[in-house]
């Protein structure tokens, strides 16, 4: 039977859909479905020591890094957002501010900016490229650096920045060099780093190379170092919520072990993730070569269907999406007629992401799209993010009269 619900194709939310054949198949084991008695009742609410010495092991290997991860500084929630919550709580009081390369996923201003009420403060990334510079929308510490002294003078307080690598929506990875240099920043400046690291296992060409920071062999300062993963884009489980915290930080452990009560994960949802990362040789031989084979034949039919269609995208190495640029089709190129675009593509019955309203890029004309998604939703979304081009070169970009408006994306969208 087909997957396509007769409604909207979503290319806008990040989740593989891609593995959900293999990884049945791994989560319907007997020894992953054995339920033993401890978990149906209380246990350590940052995670049981099973569950947190597999995580430090596995992330210790995955991850390259310099030094085996301390299962006792190694938390889970439920969750990477909430998991991005309880940090920022932990290291700033509201109205505090946390720098944050934009255009980035927009999760992340409800993640600090919700309940812990952390402000954050765009390091503007461009399409047009400065001297010195390879790619559109690079980021340099310089850039950090001009931000974070143009907000200190206007008086606001920063207590670190904010980074996601692999990046999202970009797809860069950034390396080590410019880690180490944003990390030294950092140090100067008595900033926490918050690495967001949640894509690490997603990384669908072979010859690229990512650079955890915790493989960093001098890290200059580890007590304000910390780095959040966690099983949905990776594991394709967006719905096992299961985030990650590894911090030396005693005052952050303690915070967060505290604020983690309302974020427990339930033990049998430990217990099965616990399974799955000591399981190497199906992780390694099962399920990343598929994965990735996988990723990589639907990211070339998009970005195949994308060329046709005169639009350009970021050549990026990892990632469950792609960075596209529609400004040929969105003329003038404003903010407002970037919605209309998107509003177009709602009443075609496909959502891709905009970048100013989700991600708040800093300039019009570029959208977001998922492409591990089942595959005949990628055949129909393409058809009709082709049939809505085709109108607006035909007919010009003039919004549809009588149509209902698409509700702009919201923080919690384009996850």
């Amino acid at each position: 039977m087909s997957r396509i619900f007769q409604g909207v194709v979503d290319f806008g939310v990040s989740e593989n859909k891609l593995m959900f054949d293999v990884v049945e198949k791994k989560l319907a084991e007997p020894k992953i479905q054995k339920l033993e008695p401890h978990m149906l009742y209380y246990d350590e609410m940052p995670g049981n020591m099973r569950f947190r010495k597999a995580l430090a092991a596995f992330l210790t290997e995955r991850l390259n890094a310099a030094k085996p991860l301390d299962p006792k500084y190694t938390k889970v929630c439920n969750g990477a957002g909430p998991m991005m919550e309880l940090v920022a709580t932990s290291i700033g009081d509201p109205g505090d501010c946390l720098l944050m390369p934009m255009p980035c996923y927009g999760g992340v201003f409800w993640d600090v900016g919700g309940r812990a009420q952390i402000q954050t403060l765009p390091v503007h990334l461009s399409s047009k490229m400065e001297e010195g510079e390879t790619k559109p929308f690079q980021l340099t510490a310089k850039k950090i650096e001009d931000t974070y002294n143009e907000a200190t003078a206007e008086g606001k307080k920063i207590v670190g920045i904010l980074l996601i690598n692999p990046h999202n929506p970009l797809g860069d990875i950034y390396s080590p060099e410019l880690l180490m240099d944003i990390l030294n920043f950092c140090h100067r400046h008595s900033l926490h780093v918050i690495m967001d690291e949640i894509y690490m296992m997603s990384i669908f060409d072979g010859e690229a190379k990512f650079t955890s920071v915790l493989s960093l062999p001098n890290i200059p300062d580890p007590q304000r170092t910390h780095m959040v993963w966690g099983f949905a884009k990776d594991f394709c489980m967006s719905g096992m919520r299961c985030g990650v915290l590894y911090s030396e930080n005693e005052a952050v452990n303690k915070a967060v072990e505290a604020l983690v009560y309302f974020n427990m994960i339930p033990g049998p949802i430990q217990h099965m993730l616990t399974e799955i990362v000591l399981d190497k040789e199906w992780v390694d031989n099962v399920f990343i070569p598929t994965k990735y084979s996988r990723m990589r034949e639907a990211r070339s039919y998009m970005c195949d269907k994308l060329a046709a269609l005169d639009i350009p995208v970021r050549k990026s190495p990892s990632g469950l999406y792609i960075w596209a640029d529609f400004r040929k089709y969105i003329q003038p190129l404003t903010q407002e007629n970037e919605l209309v675009l998107f509003e177009k593509f709602m009443d075609a019955g496909v959502y891709l992401t905009p970048g100013m309203a989700a991600f708040r890029c800093g300039e019009p004309g570029f959208f977001r799209l998922v492409y591990t998604v089942y595959r005949d939703h990628l055949e129909v979304g393409m058809e009709r993010i082709a049939a809505v081009l085709k109108d607006c070169a035909e007919n010009g970009l003039t919004k549809p009269p009588g149509g209902a408006q698409a509700e702009v994306p919201t923080t919690a969208n384009g996850k």
